[in-house]
């Protein structure tokens, strides 16, 4: 389990990997990984927005989309692969988010889970 020092680590490295990101699409292969609604819901919510500020608390990273706020968990490893969207997909992750500048961020657990709030407060 990441300690928070390692949340933070894992952030600031999304950060300087990706930048200020849009989200161009979202693929999510066990509806049970998004937390707060319907996976459908979910990703028209985050699908086209850009990240505008890079937020933790605790153990979750918070992408701060302007109009909501994208949570996700790390969970038990707290891992999170940057691929190039046309690499194979493994059999192990379990959620791709596509950037539009062709990088993918894809998840390889099946219980950690994402989220969205209008709120930033969890």
């Amino acid at each position: 389990m990441p300690e928070l020092a390692e949340v933070q680590t894992v952030l600031d490295t999304l950060k300087e990997q990706l930048g200020f990101f849009e989200i161009q699409d979202v693929e999510i292969c066990y509806d049970s990984l998004i937390a707060t609604s319907l996976p459908y819901d979910f990703v028209s919510t985050i699908k086209g927005k850009k990240v505008t500020q890079f937020l933790c608390h605790g153990k979750y990273l918070i992408f701060d989309l302007d109009t909501h706020y994208w949570m996700v968990h790390l969970r038990m490893e707290g891992k999170y692969f940057i691929r190039n969207k046309k690499e194979p997909k493994e059999k192990h992750h379990h959620v791709f988010f596509h950037f539009t500048d062709g990088s993918d961020l894809r998840n390889p657990e099946r219980i950690g889970c994402s989220g969205y709030s209008t709120d930033c407060c969890l």
